[in-house]
């Protein structure tokens, strides 16, 4: 992927998670204000990843420790079908292409599974649909951050 396609992005909320109580303290941390050149507040909705290859250890995941009797699989109503975030888009725009692989990397929200297991590869994301969003609604929906836009 070229540098024009690469989106990045800090996820604000999910829809089987919530709102992210380190919001705040993310931007405080990475940002000073609101740049709408290089920054956006996308939402990313009907998510749709293939999970075919996360059965069991066919591939896909690290063990850490005896993997003895631990079945896995990921079912794909259990993954995340809407995402707000703030995609990073220097030097380009929101587009597709750098989206999708910002969202295959994300993995339909799975980080860690338990304490024995992780998602090691992309899951690959066949279908979505976003669209940028207005951040006046944006600070309607998440007050907390009124602290980086104007």
């Amino acid at each position: 992927m070229s540098e024009r396609t690469h989106n990045e992005g800090f996820e604000i909320w999910n829809d089987k998670t919530g709102e992210r109580d380190h919001l705040k303290e993310m931007f405080g941390t990475f940002f000073k204000k609101f740049d709408p050149k290089n920054m956006s507040f996308v939402r990313v909705y009907d998510l749709q990843y293939d999970t075919s290859c996360y059965d069991n250890d066919r591939y896909g995941f690290c063990f850490n420790g005896n993997k003895q009797g631990l079945k896995i699989t990921i079912d794909p109503n259990g993954l995340v079908k809407e995402y707000i975030g703030l995609i990073l888009h220097i030097d380009c725009e929101v587009n597709r292409e750098g989206l999708q692989e910002f969202f295959e990397r994300y993995g339909g929200g799975i980080d860690t599974i338990n304490d024995q297991v992780e998602m090691i590869d992309r899951m690959n994301l066949y279908n979505f649909k976003y669209e940028v969003m207005d951040p006046k609604e944006i600070l309607k929906r998440f007050p907390k951050i009124s602290m980086v836009i104007d």
